[in-house]
């Protein structure tokens, strides 16, 4: 049995490696129709596209999805791990409401509607893929996750909050379950060339944006690689390639 503390081999999946192909827009989806109105959060087709190919590439078993909004994110990881056929898992987090907007509550049930027929389709369509659906605050949510039903994760998809506090409340707990392997992708945010001159000038990582605190903490100071893509929907991805 191999250690998790083990360094990332050339054999397994490199995020390096694999970027050019994770970027690639040749590939055909179906999801389903965004149809909550109230605000267009749904996964956007490029970063489906990318979100498929990169399950498709690393074929992991372990998946772990903050912000499960309508599912269409979650859809297409089911859809890739489904192909995989390696027994994947994927546990995804989200809840009624949103800390920064308010609606009615009559809004939120209809999202909630909306997503609970799509978490069926996906149960019904992809047969080889299980789905925990667990409803709550991810800062609450996720240490329970590890403590009841997780030893490590080999994929995070964080797409639910996107300012500072809320990653990072997320992040902290997610980074300690990670092995060498894992792979995170921060939805909504990028880490750019930009983002770094910014914070070296600036002298530190610590302030208000959480792609300069990962840049300096995690790959600087810490073990992670990292690509990054800025277009209308930045993302950017990150994977540990060794133990801390």
């Amino acid at each position: 049995m191999s250690s998790i503390s083990e360094t990332v081999s050339s054999s397994q999946y490199s995020l390096k490696n694999s970027w050019f192909s994770i970027c690639s827009k040749s590939v055909e989806l179906d999801l389903p129709t965004p149809k909550w109105k109230k605000y267009a959060w749904s996964c956007n087709e490029a970063s489906a596209k990318r979100l498929y190919r990169g399950i498709a590439i690393q074929k992991p078993k372990f998946i772990v999805e903050t912000g499960t909004f309508e599912g269409l994110g979650t859809f297409i990881m089911a859809k890739a791990a489904h192909e995989n056929n390696n027994g994947a898992h994927i546990f995804t987090i989200d809840y009624d409401g949103d800390p920064n907007v308010q609606l009615p509550r009559e809004d939120w049930l209809q999202l909630k509607g909306i997503r609970e027929n799509n978490l069926d389709l996906i149960r019904r369509e992809f047969s080889g893929v299980e789905i925990t659906f667990i409803e709550g605050d991810s800062r609450k949510v996720l240490p329970q996750l590890f403590f009841n039903s997780l030893e490590h994760w080999d994929f995070f998809y964080q797409d639910s909050m996107h300012d500072m506090e809320g990653i990072l409340a997320e992040w902290e707990v997610m980074r300690k379950f990670a092995k060498p392997g894992s792979t995170v992708v921060f939805d909504d945010i990028e880490l750019t060339s930009k983002v770094i001159i910014k914070q070296i000038l600036g002298g530190n990582g610590n302030g208000n944006d959480f792609s300069a605190y990962f840049f300096w903490n995690e790959v600087i100071r810490g073990s992670w690689t990292y690509q990054s893509i800025a277009d209308e929907h930045p993302q950017f991805w990150a994977q540990k390639t060794k133990s801390d």
